[in-house]
């Protein structure tokens, strides 16, 4: 799995913030956490992962 992007969510409000997270097809890309909850006044990592290609992709 190819790492891709370590994104971090800030939550700036004073109040919880939900999430869920979808990718267009998940066999090629994986997101963790893909749900979740924030605290107020918080920030939390979101990894966006891909996997790896077997063939360079013919837009390439």
């Amino acid at each position: 799995m190819l790492e891709c992007n370590n994104d971090i969510r800030k939550n700036k409000s004073n109040n919880y913030v939900t999430f869920k997270e979808k990718t267009i097809n998940p066999k090629k890309y994986y997101v963790k956490p893909n749900t979740g909850i924030f605290m107020p006044q918080s920030s939390n990592d979101v990894i966006i992962a891909m996997q790896w290609h077997k063939e360079a992709p013919l837009y390439m």
